[in-house]
């Protein structure tokens, strides 16, 4: 992917345009493969299906202060956050980034 367009923003004052900058772009390759064999009167199908097979780190959502997933300019402005996290912990996000790879392997039998 090219990347989607965002706003740039900084602490919520919009900084550009309206959809001026563009997120990172993104490749995710999956594979999926299979063998199929008869035993007896069995039909019998061995696949494996592998999504993100390079594990890619896509960020799929960004800050609007720096455009990219992994920091952010406004962890050097703000205060200390209320509750258990440090402002660390506040700014990272794992949701910002898109599925680790996935491996599946199943069996499917048919008469």
């Amino acid at each position: 992917g090219s990347g989607l367009p965002f706003t740039p923003a900084f602490q919520n004052q919009r900084t550009g345009l309206l959809n001026s900058e563009n997120r990172p772009r993104s490749i995710t390759i999956d594979l999926y493969a299979s063998k199929s064999f008869s035993l007896i009167s069995y039909r019998i199908n061995l696949f494996t299906k592998i999504f993100n097979v390079f594990d890619a780190r896509n960020e799929r959502d960004v800050f609007s202060d720096t455009g990219r997933a992994n920091y952010s300019l406004e962890a050097n402005f703000t205060g200390s956050p209320r509750g258990v996290n440090t402002i660390e912990e506040f700014f990272r996000r794992p949701d910002f980034f898109s599925a680790p790879r996935q491996v599946v392997v199943g069996l499917d039998f048919s008469f």
